[in-house]
């Protein structure tokens, strides 16, 4: 059956680096500029953060839905993005159409680093449920915390580095090369150990 991509439910509210620490990384000391510099910490943010980011990780405090077309024989549903903190809610459509949510105290988080998981308890009585691809739906909040500095460091850097990169080098060519500009070696070394691979 077709698998639904998971849905961003709250936007994080903050970012992982500030305007004035990109500033003070591109040694900027006026505003004229600002405009140009908040859409590069965007960009690199969007390029990084969330379902549709290279590292499969949520950076700030979101909420995410995640959804399942069956129980799994393990009883286990793999989460597709880390680090999770916590599970909101699981909510299951059973196959007569009645919706119900499952008692927490029949389910707890696996929060491993790289793959963090549900588990049912094999005691909790499934209902079967709906033929639909969002039959079940689990709501969970990620990221690393509410502000910057939870972020670690190295991404948190390689943000920065990706912010000059588009700052000095705004177009994707520059005039008289013979290809694009490209992005730090440094910046793929410093994220690689937070890279995931999606299953």
């Amino acid at each position: 059956m077709h698998c639904l991509p998971p849905e961003l439910v709250t936007a994080p509210t903050a970012k992982p680096i500030s305007l004035v620490e990109a500033k003070a990384h591109l040694r900027v000391d006026h505003g004229l500029d600002d405009g140009l510099i908040e859409r590069a910490i965007d960009a690199a943010a969007g390029h990084l953060d969330g379902y549709g980011g290279i590292l499969g990780r949520a950076l700030m405090a979101q909420r995410w839905r995640q959804f399942f077309s069956f129980w799994p024989a393990s009883r286990c549903l793999p989460l597709r993005l880390a680090p999770v903190t916590a599970i909101v809610e699981i909510r299951v459509r059973a196959a007569d159409g009645s919706e119900s949510v499952v008692d927490p105290a029949n389910y707890r988080l696996l929060a491993g680093a790289s793959r963090p998981e549900v588990l049912i308890s094999l005691a909790a009585s499934l209902p079967a449920l709906e033929h639909a691809p969002d039959a079940v739906a689990v709501t969970y909040a990620a990221g690393y915390g509410e502000t910057a500095e939870t972020v670690p460091a190295a991404i948190r850097q390689a943000m920065l580095l990706m912010v000059g990169d588009m700052y000095r080098f705004p177009e994707t060519v520059a005039l008289g090369a013979s290809g694009a500009v490209p992005m730090s070696a440094t910046v793929d070394r410093l994220l690689a150990p937070y890279r995931r691979v999606q299953l």
